[in-house]
């Protein structure tokens, strides 16, 4: 029996058991599209983790959210504030754009990643998740899909919050935050710090790699009239991490890692001739700076970037009423990129890791949108970019929306390509020999990385909305892949253009379902069959970091006076494959499966303060999500929040 037919026959079995979603509301999106939009119009794979179940959960940081989620693998080196990548059914990190509130923070300075380590979920009012390349609409790092975190904006009134935590492995946890809002002006600003004795990450050794992160966030906003608005978004966070030698680790040794991030948005919004004309401009900057350590605090190496982007779009939405009453809306954008990258080191006689680099991008985006009644949604959209290093590309992507006749069952449909451009360490990158006696020099004649991919999906809702199904499947392939450490025949390693395709394909499946007495429970499961050439073996191999089966179960019980909220949730992770670079040349070793069970509970001691205790790997699992490193076992937290204002 072929492969494909295989997954068929398992996507049969499981739809009745298992399926999708989220609840067919009028919740206003506003990643999926280069303009906001109803969730009954997306036609891409969307996700949204509201500010309700980040609370119900107590996770802590963002890629504890995103784990339970269909779609997402997390490759954690060593626990809370350790390097966290976050890959889309099966791309690489640096394909997964990454915004918080409109700013795309992807971080030049480490391969376009964003290391979602330090990011807490403190102050956060939802998480869009959108699955597929959005390159047409985002550009470059988009590949494999795109992640919104959305901070609170300011409410109407005084209001504001103090939480206090504490647990395991010495973890102390403050959030405080308070803002102001009118219906003209709003002001708010949080503040966030977390400090941990940590676990030793090193199978050697039993030295612990503790930890301290403090963040802020600010975010207002001004209307000065009904046509003309602006918004201020900031966050500053800084990080001092333990870490240890080698990769994976190959010695308990005393070393840091210290980070520094700032992120700024200036936005204005505009409508003129009475709003059939809507413009926005905005104005985005980051800046990263990454310096590693030793025992002695001498800086080992140092990278950082800086990202500055100036976008402006105009949407003018028309109605026709001939023949068909459809809604259209016509986007028109251009946005232009400045980026950065600078890297310091020791040169120790193999060649000099200092240098400065810079690239410019223009993207030129155009996006339609109609939607006929509440049954049928078509979307399209084209981007060109102009690059200062690379051929002009082009990108594209369609989809559509329709719900059957007399039924609760939607259908979408989609097809988009995608581009990924070399990074500057896969370029211009330099590491002098380290633990692992290895040098690593960059390539600048790569070419850019080209991706397509096609998803079906399909929805349905039963019992008047209390059971929602989603089940979705996906196909996508990458060409001109890069490979960022391969050996050359003199012995260096650095980056190179492979041979062949990568294939992604496979399906996720969720549900979501109310029950009486304030039951509610969700799962997921995602099939991924991830595979590129292995042009030494000449045959095709898994992809590393991806495991085949990934599945979620998350239940709840709210108490009729809703002052007891019990929350439980099981994550199971197949076998997958790592590579073992402790060795030359490397070896591909597979990785146990795992199940991690963590539960908590709140209770509500007022109307405005709560108590919760929360436990996580509630079985003591020995696991590694990264060969090498190893991750904590049973932690228990247990904390106070007091609120005040509306």
């Amino acid at each position: 029996m072929t492969r494909s037919k295989i997954n068929l026959r398992l996507l049969l079995l499981l739809i009745p058991a298992l399926a999708s979603a989220q609840k067919n509301t009028e919740q206003v999106l506003v990643t999926a599209s280069r303009t906001p939009m109803s969730l009954f119009e997306t036609t891409s794979a969307i996700t949204v983790i509201t500010s309700e179940e980040l609370e119900r959960r107590q996770a802590v940081y963002v890629s504890d959210a995103l784990r339970l989620t269909p779609g997402i693998a997390v490759s954690n080196s060593g626990g809370p504030s350790k390097n966290t990548q976050v890959r889309l059914r099966g791309a690489e990190g640096n394909h997964v754009m990454v915004l918080i509130d409109g700013i795309e923070v992807n971080d030049p300075a480490i391969g376009d990643e964003f290391d979602f380590a330090t990011l807490t979920t403190s102050n956060v009012e939802r998480i869009e998740i959108v699955r597929g390349p959005q390159s047409a609409l985002w550009g470059s790092d988009a590949v494999a899909g795109v992640i919104n975190i959305v901070t609170k904006d300011p409410n109407e009134g005084l209001q504001g919050g103090i939480l206090l935590e504490n647990g395991s492995y010495g973890t102390d946890h403050q959030n405080v935050n308070i803002a102001l809002g009118k219906s003209r002006y709003g002001v708010g600003i949080a503040f966030d710090h977390i400090e941990s004795g940590g676990t030793n990450i090193s199978r050697f050794g039993d030295e612990d790699d503790g930890y301290e992160i403090f963040s802020t966030n600010l975010k207002s906003f001004l209307k000065l009239n009904e046509n003309l608005s602006m918004t201020l978004n900031a966050r500053y966070e800084d990080a001092e991490v333990e870490t240890d030698a080698g990769f994976p680790v190959v010695s308990d040794a005393d070393r840091e890692s210290h980070t520094r991030k700032s992120f700024l948005g200036y936005t204005i919004k505009s409508n003129l001739l009475g709003g059939i004309v809507r413009n926005r401009t905005g104005i985005n900057w980051i800046s990263t700076n990454n310096n590693n350590v030793d025992a002695s605090n001498s800086s080992i190496s140092k990278t950082s970037a800086d990202k500055y982007k100036i976008t402006h779009q105009t949407t003018i939405p028309v109605e026709t009423k001939y023949l068909l009453p459809i809604d259209h809306s016509f986007t028109f954008a251009v946005d232009h990129e400045h980026q950065r990258f600078r890297q310091r080191g020791r040169d120790q006689g193999f060649g000099n890791p200092n240098q400065d680099q810079h690239l410019n991008n223009t993207g030129l985006v155009g996006e339609y949108r109609g939607l006929l009644g509440r049954s049928f949604a078509f979307s399209a959209a084209v981007r060109r970019d102009i690059n200062s290093d690379y051929n002009n590309s082009t990108t594209f992507k369609i989809g559509s929306t329709y719900t059957l006749p007399f039924s609760n069952i939607r259908l979408k449909l989609n097809y988009a390509n995608a581009q990924k451009n070399p990074t500057f360490v896969e370029r211009f990158g330099f590491f002098a020999p380290g633990t692992s006696g290895t040098r690593f020099e960059g390539n600048p004649n790569l070419d850019p990385e080209k991706a397509t991919g096609w998803q079906i999906g399909l929805e349905r809702s039963l019992f008047n909305n209390q059971l929602l199904i989603e089940a979705i499947w996906f196909r996508e392939k990458l060409e001109d892949e890069i490979n960022g450490f391969t050996a050359r025949q003199d012995g260096v390693f650095t980056a190179l253009n492979i041979n062949g395709t990568s294939t992604r394909e496979g399906f996720e499946i969720s549900m979501s379902t109310e029950l009486p007495h304030g039951f509610s429970l969700q799962t997921n499961y995602t099939y991924l069959d991830a595979t590129e050439l292995d042009s030494g073996r000449g045959r095709r191999v898994d992809e590393v970091r991806r495991p085949r089966h990934t599945a979620n179960f998350l239940a709840s019980w709210v108490s009729p006076n809703e002052k007891i909220k019990l929350n439980s949730h099981v994550t199971r992770s197949g076998k997958f494959f790592d590579l073992d670079f402790s060795q030359f040349p490397s070896a591909r070793t597979k990785l146990k499966s795992y199940t991690l069970v963590g539960m908590n509970l709140n209770y509500k001691t007022t109307k405005r303060s709560n108590i919760f205790l929360k436990l996580d790997n509630v079985f003591d699992e020995d696991y590694e999500e990264i060969i090498g490193f190893k991750t904590p076992g049973f932690t228990i937290n247990a904390g106070v929040s007091y609120r005040f204002g509306e």
